[in-house]
């Protein structure tokens, strides 16, 4: 293999963008969950920082102060959104058997929420993530912040077993 240099300029937000349809391209051909997991949730926290720089909310923020009205616990509620991805990004934990597809449907969700936020629109790859996943939000509704999940039940679970 004949290897030529290829050099780029990449900016955050090019960064995010190509690491978020990577990871909706193999989630939706079903070809690796756990690579989609974890380039996700990189673009995720690339487009939430770049939304905090703008003075706006990331989709996490939102999410943990709306579940953690329940539990009046946001650090426990911020853990459990994280876990899966600090866990295969970090390799610091054992999780045992995961739903990888269900975690990475998540985070790639939170990257996509983040990045209509940032720019008001969506990519094709994000446009086709919501259209097959998501088929009742329209995109009027998701470029208004509608999030196409709810807290899951593992939630629940993570904060009960946090509270001894």
């Amino acid at each position: 293999m004949n290897l030529s240099i290829v050099t780029e300029k990449l900016e955050p937000l090019t960064i995010a963008t190509k690491q978020l349809n990577t990871a909706i391209d193999l989630f939706l051909s079903n070809l690796d969950f756990l690579s989609s997991l974890t380039l996700a949730g990189a673009a995720e926290e690339i487009l939430g920082k770049l939304l905090e720089k703008e003075g706006k909310e990331p989709v996490l923020h939102r999410l943990v102060q709306l579940t953690a009205i329940e539990y009046e616990k946001e650090k426990d509620v911020f853990n459990f959104y994280n876990k899966f991805r600090n866990a295969y990004k970090h390799l610091d934990e054992d999780l045992g058997y995961v739903s990888t597809n269900y975690m990475a449907m998540i985070m790639i969700e939170r990257g996509c929420c983040n990045y209509r936020s940032l720019l008001a629109s969506e990519t094709k790859q994000i446009a086709k993530f919501r259209e097959r996943v998501f088929p009742d939000i329209t995109y009027e509704e998701a470029i208004n912040g509608k999030v196409g999940f709810a807290p899951p039940q593992e939630l629940h679970e993570f904060i009960k077993t946090n509270e001894k």
